[in-house]
Order: structure tokens, then sequence, then C-alpha cells
């Protein structure tokens, strides 16, 4: 029997060689795709062919570890296999229990599977550690399983691809980069040749141009990041961060700045050619500030848009012709402010919260906001802020917005929107709540609507003056 049952990529040999030479201690950070988990598992399952023992290998979480070990398949050749058929031969008679998480082998070796999120495996002992997308776990995870490597005089290797010079993954590449009894090794693709990015800002492997479509050394055909960015199939800061393996956040600067850029670079935003058309429904999407419901709601933001051809499901591009904030205001003053832009409205979104009760109110907005004409469809958010987000850049291509004053506020206030640091100027991984925080929420809210395929026009709504009060008379003449 041969092992590693699949052969080593030329970029990996290092690491079998420093572990050879008894080194015990690895960090392997790597853009995606490039093997990393291929690699360090065949590592593991030779260790314990010679060792016996349980040797743990962690992902974030359980369900990730079940997922990528059980669930994943992929090809080699014309062949294709579960992940950890390719790595563990027959021969070693691997036993799958898929209950507890875990293969035992014929020699009564684990390979325990899981994740450090619930941290079960403190205290359970282990011949080694592997931690795979270790800038994902938690910082403290490494103090727990230290002192059991320790004790065990076994192993402990991380992988990963980078995220921002303050994630512990980069730390430990910097303080462990010349230290002899730790392998470090941080591949990017000019290194592996796996693919190319090539394009007006990128000129990386230019030469694998000619090889598109070709299996390239991590057995995946050779492609261009840039032909994905362009297409919307993944955000320009998001490649980055992904296939650069560069020391930098998706998130450290502005959210949208570089779609800001090329949209204003292809003439998409800032365009007087974006105006309301007469012809077409108005959409408007908002965020609702906290407030009281109905005495008053803080900082509110309405972007008003149009699909200019009518293909609500899947526009192929989205005007911006207006925009709206203010604080303070009640329902009736919101009211009077839709009714006096002139337009013909199709649909109102809020985020889904506008449903939601609040102490000492016997109503919701959804309710104050229906007394006084406005008929609200209800948008729910992802299940984090950062998918929200990346939603929101892959949806950027779509958008084109006026250069009234209204629009270019807007959309200023969509450039500014970033990551909140704390007093040493580090990312905190959120957002920072300032002036602009709304204005994007708002967009959030549009982008979820077309994304999930809510928008759709309700032609025959029409707002009722009786309903919005009075005393407003000549207010935004």
């Amino acid at each position: 029997m041969l092992y590693p049952a699949l052969r080593p990529l030329s970029y990996q040999l290092g690491s079998w060689q420093a572990r050879a030479r008894g080194k015990k201690f690895e960090i392997n950070s790597i853009h995606r795709r490039g093997g990393k988990d291929v690699h360090h598992m065949s590592m593991a399952v030779q260790d314990a062919i010679e060792h016996g023992g349980t040797h743990y290998y962690l992902f974030p979480t359980r369900a990730w570890a079940e997922r990528a070990i059980f669930k994943e398949q992929f090809t080699v050749g014309d062949e294709t296999k579960m992940f950890w058929e390719w790595i563990i031969p027959k021969h070693l008679k691997p036993q799958k229990r898929e209950k507890d998480c875990s293969i035992i082998l014929k020699n009564g070796a684990r390979l325990q599977f899981g994740g450090t999120d619930d941290l079960s495996f403190v205290g359970q002992g282990g011949k080694g550690y592997t931690l795979s997308e270790f800038s994902i776990h938690k910082k403290e995870v490494t103090g727990f399983i230290m002192p059991i490597v320790r004790q065990s005089n076994g192993y402990l290797r991380m992988n990963g691809t980078l995220r921002g010079r303050e994630n512990h993954l980069w730390k430990l590449i910097q303080d462990n980069k010349d230290n002899p009894d730790w392998f470090v090794q941080w591949l990017r693709p000019q290194d592996t040749k796996c693919y190319c990015w090539v394009d007006d800002e990128f000129q990386i492997n230019p030469e694998l141009m000619d090889r598109l479509g070709e299996i390239g050394p991590n057995y995946t055909p050779i492609f261009n990041v840039a032909d994905d960015v362009s297409t919307g199939i993944i955000s320009h800061a998001m490649a980055m961060q992904e296939y650069l393996n560069e020391p930098v956040a998706a998130f450290e600067s502005g959210y949208y700045q570089h779609e800001f850029t090329t949209a204003k670079g292809e003439g998409r935003i800032f365009n007087e050619e974006v105006k309301y058309d007469p012809n077409l429904p108005v959409f408007t999407f908002w965020d609702l500030g906290k407030g009281d419901s109905y005495n008053s709601t803080d900082a509110m933001a309405v972007w008003f848009v149009q699909v200019p051809d009518e293909t609500y499901s899947n526009p192929g591009k989205i005007h911006l012709i207006d925009y709206h904030e203010s604080r303070g205001r009640d329902w009736a003053f919101y009211a009077q402010m839709l009714n006096s832009k002139g337009y013909w409205y199709g649909n109102h979104y809020a985020p889904w919260d506008i449903a939601k009760g609040q102490a000492g109110h016997e109503k919701t907005n959804r309710d104050y906001a229906r007394e006084r004409g406005i008929q609200f469809q209800t948008v729910a958010r992802a299940p984090k802020l950062s998918l929200d987000i990346e939603d929101v850049r892959r949806f950027w291509p779509k958008i084109w917005a006026g250069n009234n004053e209204n629009c270019v506020k807007g959309m200023e206030l969509l450039q500014s929107y970033h990551e909140k640091t704390n007093s040493d100027g580090v990312g905190t991984g959120k957002p920072d709540h300032d002036h602009s925080s709304n204005c994007a929420d708002a967009a959030r809210t549009m982008v979820r609507a077309f994304v999930t395929k809510i928008v759709e026009p309700n032609l025959g709504q029409k707002m009722d003056w009786d309903k919005f009060g009075k005393g407003f008379d000549g207010f935004f003449d």
C-alpha cells in the first residue's frame, strides 16, 4: 500500500519533509481551493497509521466537520468519491461512525472530527490536533489545546485562508516564521499556479491565460478570477480575501469602496439620464428608526427605485432615482413625504421588524404606517450581517443611480459605510453605526427584497389623503 493515497502536490512537499524531520507544529496558510484539507487530513491518517491513538481534526463547528468529511466529494480523473474515501485507502478497513463523527482504522486508531465551538475536545487527550480554517476558530482554542499537546508530545497543525492582519492566523505566522520548531508556509496563487487573476487591476499568473480550462496542479480546472468578479458571482473584496490570500480582510476599509469606484468609473452612478420614469412604478426600500412608533421614529432612510426592464424577479439593472432620510418624524410625516414626490408607487418594503411589537404599544410600526396609508411588505434579513453585505456587493453591477442632490447624498453615504474599529484601530468585525449606516441598511433591505424575489408591483394601491393627518399643507413646497 502506498500512502499518501493522493500524491502530494509540489507545494506541499516542504510540509511532508518538515514532518519527516520531526517538526510537530505547523501553520499552513493557502488560498481557497489549494488542497489544504486533503493535505492535512492525509498527514493525520499517516500519524494514525504510525502511532495509533486518537487524532482530532477540528473545524469551527461540528456541522462544518460533518459536511466537509462525510458529505463532500470530488473528482480526480474520471473517478468521484467522498472526501474521506480519497484520503483513507480501503486497505486500512476504515469504519465510518457518523453518529459520533469519527472513523476507526484497522489498527484501532481513531480519527475524531468535530467543532471547537463547544470546546467538547477539552480534557479528552489525543495524539495530535489539526485545526482547519483556523482564522475562523475562536482565538482561545489553542490555549486549551497546547497543554494536551505538550503532555502527549503530540502535534498541532493549523491551516486556513488569511482574514486580515488582526486575525490570529496572520499573527501566528508572523510570530513563528523564524521559529526552528515550527513549519510555517504562506502560499499565494503566484506560488501554486492554480489559477490566474488578469484584468486592468491585477496581472497574477498571466501565463495561465492560454491554459484556461486545463487541469491545474490542484486537480481542478484553471480559471481567471476576474471572470467571476465581472459576472457578480463573487464580490471583488471577497475574491481578494479568498483567492489572493493576502492579509487584507474583506471588511478592512469601506464595505463598498471598490464597487462604488467601479460603478463611478463605468458611469453607472451620478448618471444624469437616470431619472423618474412616470410610466414605471416606484418601489421604496426602508430602514426603520427605533423611536416610539406612533409619536416619532429615529433615523429613517428610504431608497426610491425603478426597474426599467420590468423584470422584477431578476432585473438586469435597477435605477435609484431618489433618496430620503430624516429623524424624529411620525408616520403622518412619511405619508406626506411619499405623496409630495408625485411618484406612482408599486410597493413599499421594510425590514421584518416593522411587524414586531414594542413594549408599551398595542400596535406595531406596520400598523401605525397602515393607518397613515402606507402598506408595507416585510423583508427578511440573512442569518448573518456579513451575508447581507456580500449580497449587496454582488448586486452592485445592477445598480444605476441618478445625479440629483438626494441620490448623490445617498451614494456617498453608501461609499462611506465601513467597519467599526476600537481605540487601537483594530477592526471589530461589525459596521460602525454612524451617519452612513441607516442608508446602508435601507440598501440591504432593497437587495434582500430582490434576492429573495419578493419585488413585484401592486399597481392598485392608492394612498388615502384622509389618513395622513392635518396641518401639513405647504410643508413640502
